[in-house]
């Protein structure tokens, strides 16, 4: 493949989609539930030229810069020299410094042999999927990507980030948009930067600060909420074990509808509540800061119930709650934890203010017992 076709792939926007997939492998954990078609995707041989492209340029980026060789951590050294030693990385370095000599201007022009690296390495690359924090959404994909004659990517589709419970994710749109992604969430949004309208779809919480672009307004979809803003600071909660969806507005304007096609302005300091089982929507004052100070590593509970209290914990610490008998739930409390505490610690706050059960944790799971 000549330099200037390498150079095609790489001003388009599949390349950065593709080689960013790959980089996040590298980075961090996601859910396994899409590794069957992340394989599928990797191995097949449609756009298999930008593909190794993209794989080679991460390779070369790792191997010969000694900054990322350093940061990189124990577990994803080892994965490192797994892929390549399958990949026969050794034996081909100097193809890569080829590589490397042409994309720094000299006048060797020989055609580089772009192997087909990756679709031998398929075995490898599974159990670094295992490190993905965001995947590309494959069947989306693969419908809307497709390759002309020339080598250029036309259309993209969607990407996808996900977060596991114990965990959140900050991430920068292809708008400029930041998203910090909450434990147990989905955030589905296009790639496209010529795309007329910014639309992202969320399952679960995030917290939004939006770049203003003149005349696209920004949607966040939910299963009961649209918000539409400009450009401004937010936090949408919306997971579907909750009974309530709830939008808190930090900074700007934003306009909410409803499933029921209301529609409400928030004003900044403000919260709209939605009752998922009645319909109703309630606007309140609040501290905005501290709806998002999840992000942060702070939790605040404001009138929750224990169930409330109780998922948000299993979602934050990663854990899961087993009931021998259902706590009352009638009451409502208020307090907050500040990041520096233990799940144990958690638990001793609860069980002082609660008083009615004792429990024990036990491999991430946290058994509750009421008192007799």
């Amino acid at each position: 493949m000549k330099k200037e076709q390498t150079d095609i792939l790489r001003n388009s926007p599949g390349y950065k989609i593709i080689y960013n997939l790959l980089k996040e492998y590298m980075d961090y954990p996601h859910s396994v539930e899409l590794e069957a078609q992340i394989q599928n995707w990797l191995i097949n041989d449609e756009h298999h030229e930008v593909k190794n492209l993209a794989l080679n340029d991460l390779l070369l980026e790792i191997e010969f810069t000694k900054k990322n060789v350093s940061e990189l951590n124990g577990k994803q050294k080892e994965n490192l020299e797994l892929l390549k030693r399958n990949l026969n990385f050794e034996s081909n370095k100097e193809d890569y410094l080829e590589l490397l000599i042409q994309e720094q201007g000299t006048k060797r022009t020989k055609r580089i042999r772009l192997r087909n690296y990756l679709f031998r390495a398929a075995a490898v690359l599974l159990p670094i999927i295992a490190f993905a924090g965001w995947y590309l959404s494959i069947q989306n994909n693969l419908d809307s990507v497709t390759l002309a004659q020339t080598e250029q990517i036309e259309q993209v589709g969607s990407l996808e980030i996900s977060t596991p419970k114990g965990q959140f994710k900050e991430q920068e749109l292809s708008d400029g948009s930041h998203v910090v992604l909450n434990a147990g969430s989905k955030l589905t949004y296009s790639n496209n930067k010529q795309a007329g309208s910014r639309k992202v779809t969320l399952v679960g919480e995030a917290y939004f600060s939006v770049s203003k672009v003149e005349e696209k307004t920004f949607v966040v979809q939910t299963e009961y909420l649209n918000v539409k803003v400009l450009g401004t600071k937010f936090d949408v909660k919306a997971y579907p074990e909750e009974n309530k969806t709830v939008v808190t507005l930090n900074e700007g304007k934003i306009e909410v509808e409803t499933i029921n096609k209301e529609i409400f302005n928030i004003e900044p300091g403000q919260q709209l509540v939605y009752d998922k089982n009645t319909g109703e929507v309630k606007i309140k004052s609040v501290a905005a800061a501290e709806s998002s100070a999840w992000k942060d590593g702070h939790l605040y509970f404001e009138d929750a119930t224990i169930n409330e209290i109780i998922r948000e914990l299993e979602r934050t610490d990663g854990v899961s709650f087993v009931f021998e008998t259902p706590l009352p739930d009638k009451e409502h409390y208020s307090l907050k934890f500040t990041g520096n505490e233990s799940l144990n610690q958690k638990m001793s706050v609860l069980k002082d203010l609660i008083g009615g059960f004792s429990y024990t944790i036990e491999n991430n799971k946290v058994i509750i017992v009421q008192d007799k």
